[in-house]
């Protein structure tokens, strides 16, 4: 689902729902780590607050099938590649030291979302 427009007090801002949560997790990473070849743990957000990563998606290091993910309004990933959609998973680098937020959902639901395409999202598609 798009964001959408909330007023508080004076002040009209975006606002985007990430559905129902169950925990969450701060990691920090070194700069230049490989986590190597894996599926997601479970169905979670995962918010880039500082720093910045390369995911290689399906173990496919082509330009199409890499996400350079910085922290800011588009550093917001709903990981859902769980080994029971995907046996291959993907591949995470950090670039510099990175805090990563995790936050699974609940009862490993997916939240409300439209899929653009099958590879990766740039430019007018991130938010």
């Amino acid at each position: 689902m798009p964001p959408s427009l909330v007023t508080i007090g004076h002040a009209t801002f975006q606002s985007q729902t990430l559905g129902d949560l169950q925990s969450g997790s701060l990691n920090i990473f070194l700069p230049g780590l490989n986590l190597g070849l894996h599926a997601a743990p479970t169905k979670q957000w995962v918010i880039v607050l500082a720093g910045s990563i390369k995911v290689y998606l399906q173990n496919n290091q082509s330009e199409a099938n890499t996400a350079f993910v910085s922290s800011g309004t588009s550093g917001i990933l709903l990981v859902v590649d769980t080994k029971d959609v995907s046996p291959v998973g993907h591949i995470t680098e950090t670039i510099e030291q990175t805090a990563l937020l995790f936050m699974p959902t609940a009862n490993g639901t997916v939240p409300e979302h439209r899929v653009l395409h099958n590879h990766v999202c740039a430019g007018e598609d991130l938010l």
